[in-house]
Parts: C-alpha cells; structure tokens; sequence
C-alpha cells in the first residue's frame, strides 16, 4: 500500500490510497479482509519527520483503528507500526517527537478492540525506509514472531525493550527555592498547577506566575465571592488556594493566556521579565482533561477533536521552547499523564499528546544544556473536597489516587532530582503488575487457560473479585455505578480482558458504559437483555448516554478526577 492522491487497486496485492481520507482505509480493508486468514499481519511504517502529528503517521493509525471496528471482521489482526527514533537510548539519535503520538493509538486500539494486538518498534536512522540488509532481517524476525515485543527500539543491529527501575528520592526538606525567583506556572490554575505553586511557596519561593485559559475574578473581588458563593464552588476553592500561596509569602501574579497562541505567549513573557525580572524556571501544566471516555474512543473520535488535544500539549509546548530558547532559565518541568505507559479506553490522541511532550524533553536535553528539562508523567489525582471523607466505594477510590498533599511532596522532590533524570513516572501502585494486566496481557491464551480455580464463580462473583483485584474496592455494591465508585477506562481494559478468558465469549468494551452496575452487566452477559437490545434499540443510545454521564458527576459533586 502507497500513499496516493486517490484510491486505486495498481496491482493484485499493491493499493494506493489518500492517507488522509478514512474512507480509503475503509474500502481497502473490505476488499483485503474478503480472503479467509485465520491472522492477518499489517506493517505500517508511513513515518515522518513533520514537527506535529500529521496524516501518515498518528491519523493513518487512526483510521485503520476506525475501519477495524466498522468492518467488525473476527479474524486477528497483528498490526506493527514501524517509525523513526523518538527516544534518546544512546544519546546522539536524530528525534522527531511527532513520531511518538503513534503510541497513543498502538496503546489503544489494542485496548479498545478485542481481535487487534498492536506494536511498536522504533528504528534510529534518518529514513525509516532505508535500512540495511542487518536492519531488515531484524524487522522481519519481528514481523513474523506470533507474539512480538510491545514496545522496541532497535538501535545498531540491537534491541532494547522498556525497562522501569524505582528511585529512591531524599528528604526534600532542606531544599529551599530562590527568594527573588520568578517561576511561571502555565495552567497555573489548575489543580496540579497550583499543587506545584504550593509547593514552590512552601519552599520559599518568592515570585509565582500563575496562568489560565480562562479570565480569573481580580483581587478586590475575592472576599465579597467568597461571602456570595458556597464552599464548594470551584473558583473560590481557587481563591483560598491562592490566599493560602501569600501567606506563605509568595507574591502571587494572575495572567490569562491561551498557550497555543504564540502572540500572546511572546507578550507575556516579554511582560513578565519587565515587571517581575529574570525567569528561574517554568512549569508547563496546560492542557485539558478527558471525562467523556467513550465519545473518545477510537470509533468516535474526530480529527478535529484531537486538535484540540493537540492544541495545548503539543503546540503550545513548541510555541514555549521557541520563547525560551536563549534565555537563562534553569529548568522546565512539564507535566504529563501515565497514559503514555498504561494507555486507556478513550484516550488515544491524549495518550498521543503526553508522549509528544515526553519525547520533545529528550529532544531538548539532547540539543541544549542551558535549560533543565523533565517530563512526569502523573498517575490519576484526586482533588476532591472531601479528601478521605466517608467508607462508600467511591471514597475507598479515590483514596487511591493522588492527593495534593502526596503530589506536593513529590513534586518538592523532583527538584532535587532534575539534574540526575529527565522522566519520571509517578505511579500510586507497583507499576509491574498494572503493565502486565493493561499492557502486556496477551490474548493469544486458550479460553479458560487462567484462573481454572474461579470457574464455579456466578457473573456477579466473577465481576466482583476482578473489580476487587484490579481496583482494591472490595465493598462495592452490585447496584453501585462504576464510574461513581471511581473505576477508570484503563481497569476496564484489564478486567474486560480477564472476563473475557473466562467466560469464553468477547465482550464489548462499551458494554461497561452500556450497563454500569455489577449485576446489569451480569444480567447482560447471562443474555437476559437480548430481547430489549433487539427490539428498543432507541434505549441503547440513552442506556450509553446515561452511563457516561456518570464520569461528569464527580467533578458536580466536588469530586473532581484528573487524569495527570
């Protein structure tokens, strides 16, 4: 298959289509798929060196996930997706960040569709399509192999695969921040923007930018808000954050600015080394975050909803480096989302954004030592008001995740670490085990190979106990709504797997948005609700519609979940 202006069969086995049109992939999967293979094994190697992600690289991926799903074929698929170098391994490699969005869609498009398993494999080199005679047997024993390795960088005539060590991080206690440093916080307004503007605060720092999309109340404003509007209401619980900020003795500056908007970048920080003096560091905290999961799947997502992913993580990103450059600034500190390791139902373009931003940290440390880069990548957090209130599943949750005050501390000692490492990934559980049940799980075992101890379990045990081993909630009702008990796309990627090996049939991904209690999904699987599905089909769409729901009313209810 080439790439084309149309689409056109040249030869028996040669298509040429228009990497940018989806229906392309759509009629050239039709017409492939019609021969019976009990595997079908596809190679994509349409790399590129363009700066953003562009339509042969992460959006051809796309599409090809997008007709999978349409065509709804039963054999499996082995897709490997070859690019060019977007990791520093030796030190001295040519990067292009753009290439590394390709792993937000092999993460999810074997997540989210039950017969594809996806891999990657990075190749050093100027050209992906040039390669040695050594290079090239390489790749082949790769192509061919029933169960190749997720995620490889092949550098030379050698292999490397991801590897994760444990750091052990000092006492940050004695470190102390600059009196007179002015550190600009981009999305300073948000949760884990003003967790790190805390924790500068209370390491002495002086000066504190803090930034938003979005025009904040002034000052004089403050305290008839807080009078007006109760507790929980999100912009004075922002207030009193930043109260607390001052009286710490941090001077704090409130800016709006969009980061994507490279005019208004320049200005601002053209305004704030005349106002407030010499840079020290800045922290890139901008970005939005992913609550409708299942409108973000694979077979709903829009181009022009990735853009706006994009938007904030990878265009902005460049606009600052292109702003900083030059300057004396110590460090940078860019946050990003343990979706980059683990993936996620829905998260494709942000699991694509975030390791973007990893890479392009490699990228800058490797061209430049003026300026300190590192990249974190951040487990879930959990800003709730009510932080560890209550015994309800939903609190037993939520206690799992990050609270500020163990992201704070953290963050203090990430400082103390800049200089030894460039990413780091905080995981609030043992990040082994989560790899090998949402990563690494492989698909190719024998139904009811596993677990041959729980085959007298019901649905509902089952659905319990692989609740309970991937979440650790053991209390949770079989009435209780998943998505309000803190569940998240990435454990259902795990249980779903688990489930499926069990009871010997797929399950639909979408059949946990579809019937989010325990003993509705049990009824589904038992086919207690085949009739309704067949002859309603209206309630389906409100059935979904009402489950995804659910994952907005945390942040309604104060419980506001962020995916780092």
């Amino acid at each position: 298959m080439k790439m084309g202006a149309g689409f056109g069969r040249i030869h028996r086995d040669q298509y040429e289509i228009d990497p940018d049109n989806a229906e392309h992939y759509l009629q050239l999967f039709r017409q492939v798929f019609q021969t019976a293979q009990p595997v079908w094994k596809i190679v994509h190697m349409w790399s590129s060196r363009e700066y953003m992600p562009d339509s042969g690289g992460f959006y051809s991926l796309l599409h090809m996930g997008k007709s999978f799903g349409m065509i709804g074929i039963h054999q499996q698929i082995q897709l490997t997706v070859v690019t060019s170098a977007f990791q520093s391994i030796m030190g001295n490699e040519v990067l292009t960040p753009s290439n590394a969005a390709a792993t937000g869609a092999v993460h999810v498009i074997q997540q989210e569709l039950q017969n594809v398993r996806t891999a990657l494999i990075e190749m050093a080199g100027e050209d992906t399509g040039k390669y040695d005679q050594a290079a090239l047997e390489l790749l082949l024993e790769e192509f061919i192999k029933p169960g190749p390795e997720r995620f490889l960088a092949v550098r030379g005539r050698r292999k490397w695969v991801r590897a994760f060590e444990p750091m052990q991080m000092d006492h940050p206690a004695d470190l102390k921040q600059k009196r007179d440093g002015v550190h600009v916080i981009l999305g300073g307004l948000g949760g884990i923007g003003l967790t790190a503007a805390q924790a500068l605060a209370e390491q002495g720092a002086g000066t504190l930018i803090l930034t938003g999309r979005t025009s904040f109340p002034p000052e004089a404003e403050w305290q008839e808000r807080l009078a007006l509007y109760p507790g929980n209401d999100i912009i004075n619980q922002k207030i009193r954050k930043i109260i607390e900020l001052q009286e710490l003795g941090a001077q704090v500056f409130l800016y709006q600015v969009q980061v994507s908007d490279e005019k208004r970048m320049n200005g601002l920080f053209t305004s704030i080394e005349h106002t407030h003096g010499k840079i020290q560091g800045v922290i890139y905290s901008a970005g939005t975050v992913v609550s409708d999961f299942f409108h973000n799947s694979i077979s709903g997502i829009t181009r022009e909803m990735c853009e706006a992913e994009f938007e904030a993580k990878i265009r902005g990103l460049i606009i600052l480096e292109r702003i900083i450059r030059g300057k004396e600034i110590e460090y940078c500190m860019v946050n990003s989302s343990i979706s980059t390791i683990l993936g996620g139902i829905g998260l494709a373009a942000y699991t694509a954004a975030n390791q973007f931003m990893d890479s392009f940290v490699q990228m800058m440390n490797q061209q430049q030592n003026r300026t300190r880069w590192m990249a974190v990548d951040w487990d879930a957090w959990n800003f709730s008001a009510s932080d560890k209130a209550g015994g309800t599943a939903a609190n037993e949750r939520l206690d799992q995740f990050i609270h500020p005050a163990e992201g704070g501390a953290v963050i203090k000692a990430l400082f103390q670490v800049m200089n030894k490492t460039e990413h780091i990934v905080v995981s609030t559980t043992e990040l082994e085990p989560r790899l090998a049940l949402w990563v690494n799980q492989s698909r190719n075992n024998e139904p009811g190979s596993q677990r041959e101890s729980h085959k007298e379990l019901s649905i509902e045990q089952l659905l319990q106990e692989r609740i309970r081993e991937a979440t650790g909630l053991s209390g949770m009702g079989a009435d209780e709504n998943f998505f309000d008990a803190g569940i998240t796309s990435i454990d259902i990627v795990g249980m779903n797997d688990s489930i499926q090996q069990h009871i010997n049939r797929p399950i639909l991904i979408s059949s946990w948005y579809e019937y989010p209690t325990i003993r509705k999904l049990a009824g589904y699987l038992q086919g207690e609700e085949k009739e309704a599905r067949s002859t309603q089909a209206f309630d389906r769409t409100e059935i979904v519609n009402k489950g995804m729901d659910k994952l907005k009313m945390l942040r309604n209810k104060g419980r506001e979940l962020q995916n780092g």
